[in-house]
């Protein structure tokens, strides 16, 4: 594989730029799955599902869900609430984000306990 354009002029071919220049994709323009150091046999990370490992909403703790699928998160957007920013982050309804709590209690709890001040 030739090297770039870039890395010839720029002086910062290292080795990392030398070893993707001598071993990179063959002729196919596949990469070899045992090119990454391990086995092409390795198990395929599956998405985690609701309450395996201790995972759970964010907003309600409950662990039948995720964030994504919670209907308190729903209601609370629609009431105005809670709300998300141009990086479709979850915020409080007047705009602000939300506090780091180190007690780790569910997002409503945080909201309601803002609001409620």
């Amino acid at each position: 594989m030739p090297l770039t354009y870039w890395a010839k002029t720029s002086g910062c071919l290292n080795e990392h730029a030398k070893l993707l220049a001598s071993t990179g994709p063959k002729s196919s323009g596949r990469i070899d799955p045992t090119a990454s150091g391990r086995p092409a046999n390795f198990p395929r990370q599956d998405r985690p599902w609701p309450g395996v490992g201790g995972s759970r909403c964010f907003v309600c703790h409950e662990t039948t869900h995720f964030l994504g699928q919670c209907d308190i998160l729903a209601q609370y957007i629609t009431n105005g609430k809670m709300g998300r920013d141009s990086n479709n982050l979850i915020m409080l309804g007047n705009g602000d984000h939300l506090p780091p709590d180190p007690l780790n209690q569910a997002w409503k709890v945080q909201v309601d306990e803002f609001l409620h001040k």
